[in-house]
């Protein structure tokens, strides 16, 4: 059986590689060479305690968010993320800002009020119900996997209608 982080590898390459430029004739994601890291993408396990959940968010900003902004900054576009990703592609940025807030959170000693104020409307969301500390990591994290997976099949049926 295939892990959930292989299969949105997988529909994320199909529509980073073939569907966006060929298909619908909009930019890629993440420039010539795909996302980096993938391979630490596709193996991550589920999260048990806060440095795998450190870890797994670590992963998941510099293979997507981080390499968006750099293939942006690579067209001379520094707000590339903010701009043309979000306006492109909503359902994919949602995505993308919830994982780029989560890793802030654990890589910051402290955080300006815009993005602690996301992180604690994003835990309570994403943990509503379950209240045992440990289990809400990996209740994100799954919550997190299947966003993505819906994102990215959202993308891809707005972009091929």
């Amino acid at each position: 059986m295939l892990s959930v982080p292989y299969v949105l590898f997988l529909h994320l390459h199909v529509l980073q590689s073939v569907l966006l430029p060929y298909v619908c004739g909009l930019p890629k994601l993440f420039g010539e060479n795909s996302f980096p890291e993938a391979d630490r993408f596709v193996n991550v396990g589920p999260v048990s305690n806060e440095p795998e959940f450190e870890n797994f968010f670590n992963i998941c900003n510099r293979c997507f968010v981080e390499s968006i902004e750099k293939y942006g900054k690579s067209l001379g576009k520094k707000k590339y993320f903010w701009n043309e990703i979000k306006s492109t592609y909503p359902a994919l940025f949602d995505v993308l800002h919830r994982i780029k807030v989560y890793r802030h959170s654990s890589d910051h000693l402290e955080l300006n009020p815009d993005v602690a104020k996301k992180y604690k409307k994003f835990w309570n969301e994403d943990t509503a119900s379950v209240t045992d500390f440990e289990e809400q990591r990996f209740v994100i994290q799954q919550k997190l996997l299947e966003a993505f997976l819906s994102a990215i099949q959202t993308e891809i049926d707005s972009d091929v209608v």
